[in-house]
């Protein structure tokens, strides 16, 4: 399947949304789906460079995705 940039976009910003408004669940999946879109984008990439630095940005919003099931799990808020 082929993603946009555009997609990507719109579910990293609902994600972060959802993280600042304390919505973790919601955050997890939304960043979680941004991660994937942006690893599809890295295999599109037409240079090594850029797929290097979408793969960088899968990892972090991965791993922020991972802090989210944290929170969520033990009902705390983010840091500031």
């Amino acid at each position: 399947m082929s993603v946009s940039f555009s997609t990507f976009d719109r579910l990293k910003s609902k994600g972060v949304a959802a993280y600042k408004n304390g919505e973790y669940l919601t955050a997890r999946t939304y960043l979680a789906d941004a991660a994937e879109c942006l690893l599809s984008l890295a295999e599109q990439a037409k240079t090594p460079a850029a797929r290097r630095q979408h793969e960088e940005l899968a990892a972090e919003l991965i791993e922020l995705a991972r802090e989210c099931d944290r929170l969520h799990r033990t009902g705390r808020t983010a840091r500031p």
